[in-house]
């Protein structure tokens, strides 16, 4: 005699999974009864096994010893000494709390120097110390760093009893620094309740989830590690005496012989986002080949996709950047990773040269490189000037200038023109330039002439200009 499908033996009698105790560490645990196997973990008996959840596991940091103070970092006047311990790595627990304290102290020290300095006057500031953390999680703890000084004096005749140096001001400077948040680490919730099984025979699915929140990471931590969504059988005795269609019916004995029922649906080829919980059960399974979906057994490239949160079919393309899309195949998505081409970018402009000269017209440069970024990947190398010129110093030289040279032809025959001369040499910015009226004699068919607005000059006045930038 054997127990019908779905149901197994317990104390003569035959009873539902949900109803099996759990034999474990030679206690036996009645379902749904929770027990706590140490300060962190706690296990569950539920369909005649028992599960662990160590999400809460949180371990106490524990600090190294300090090292030896350093040496004095002067040879004589007021330096500095430092010493170091470090945080030890936890063995076991999940999460470790954050130390409190710090990484470093630093103290003063004292070397005499021969012979003192004057009465009343501070040496040097020493270097600054090591910042005590090099990162912060709470407001009211940053780190500080220290710097020292001391006051030399000389003792005068008149008074060899007055020993204190007298300067104003302290001997001690404190700032804060590497205010930057300490990174948070995700940390998984706890397992969801078991979702409601999708059939009432002929083999089921559960399902459930678990999420990156206990805590959320933050401030560039790493995100949570490993599968949120689990799934396992139900109801796996047939619905008529006999497997369905596709279905076989194994012992749990054979279905070890076989290497086990994972994966045993289709979401369980996601093993990066889905682990198969299941266990070896006398029921009916699909046959090699063939993964469980929608109640039905379909061949591995019906398989539908399940990727970041939701199900895609056989087939389905979605883009994974700008570059690569994600292709669902053999119920996994396979993603293209061909790195995307990087454009090159200018850095920032360096500041102007000094003037290559004082007094006339000089050069002054300014120079930026393509690096933010690089070109990568067949990215569009960077358009444009890398250096930058510009005139400066156009304010004359006092001494001997060069002569002017001839002027020019007259812009019109008559009625009226101008003409330029100019000094130096010809330059887009900053060459000496000189104008005159020229050809005021009226031009033969006309009576009158109207000059042109601008360009009536005196016939005996030249004006010089200098175009600068």
């Amino acid at each position: 005699c054997r127990c019908p499908y779905g149901l197994y033996l317990q104390d003569g009698q035959c009873v539902n999974s949900s109803q099996c105790v759990c034999h474990w560490d030679d206690e036996t645990l009645q379902p749904g009864q929770v027990i706590s196997r140490d300060q962190c973990t706690t296990c569950m008996c539920r369909e005649g096994q028992v599960t662990c959840d160590t999400s809460r596991c949180v371990g106490t940091c524990q600090w190294s010893v300090w090292s030896s103070w350093s040496p004095c970092d002067v040879t004589c006047g007021v330096g500095l000494q430092q010493r170091y311990r470090s945080v030890l790595v936890a063995s076991g627990p999940i999460r470790v709390q954050p130390c409190s304290g710090d990484t470093s102290e630093s103290r003063r020290c004292s070397i005499p120097c021969l012979p003192a300095l004057p009465g009343g006057t501070w040496s040097k500031w020493t270097r600054w110390s090591e910042c005590t953390r090099t990162c912060f999680s709470d407001v009211d703890d940053v780190g500080i760093r220290r710097r020292f000084r001391s006051c030399n004096h000389t003792l005068p005749a008149s008074n060899h009893m007055n020993t204190q140096p007298m300067c104003d001001g302290d001997h001690e400077e404190q700032e804060p620094c590497n205010t930057v948040h300490c990174p948070v680490h995700g940390g998984w919730s706890l397992w969801s309740q078991w979702s409601l099984c999708t059939s009432e025979c002929d083999s089921g699915v559960q399902t459930r989830e678990r999420f990156c929140s206990s805590p959320t990471p933050h401030h560039g931590g790493s995100n949570c590690t490993g599968p949120h969504i689990q799934t396992k059988d139900c109801n796996s005795h047939p619905c008529s005496g006999v497997c369905p269609e596709g279905m076989t019916y194994m012992t749990a004995a054979e279905c070890e012989g076989q290497g086990g029922p994972c994966p045993r649906v289709c979401m369980d080829m996601t093993s990066t986002e889905v682990q198969c919980a299941t266990s070896c059960y006398d029921g009916c399974y699909c046959t090699p080949g063939f993964y469980l979906f929608n109640s039905s057994c379909v061949p591995l490239a019906q398989c539908p996709c399940y990727h970041q949160g939701g199900m895609h079919p056989a087939g389905a393309s979605l883009p994974a950047d700008a570059c690569n899309n994600c292709t669902c195949t053999n119920g996994e998505m396979e993603c293209g990773t061909v790195p995307c081409p990087v454009d090159c970018g200018w850095s920032s402009w360096t500041q102007w040269s000094a003037c290559t000269r004082t007094c006339d017209v000089g050069v002054r440069r300014r120079y930026r490189s393509g690096t933010n970024p690089p070109p990568a990947f067949g990215g569009r190398p960077c358009k444009g000037e890398r250096v930058g010129v510009d005139t400066c110093s156009i304010e004359p030289c006092l001494g001997i200038r060069e002569p002017w040279s001839m002027w020019s032809a007259c812009s019109v025959t008559c009625g009226g023109g101008y003409r330029t001369r100019t000094r130096g040499p010809i330059r887009i910015h900053g060459t000496a330039q000189q104008f005159s009226s020229c050809n005021l004699q009226p031009c033969a068919s006309q009576s009158h002439v109207d000059v042109p607005l601008g360009k009536a000059l005196n016939p005996k006045l030249s004006t010089e200009l200098r175009i600068g930038a």
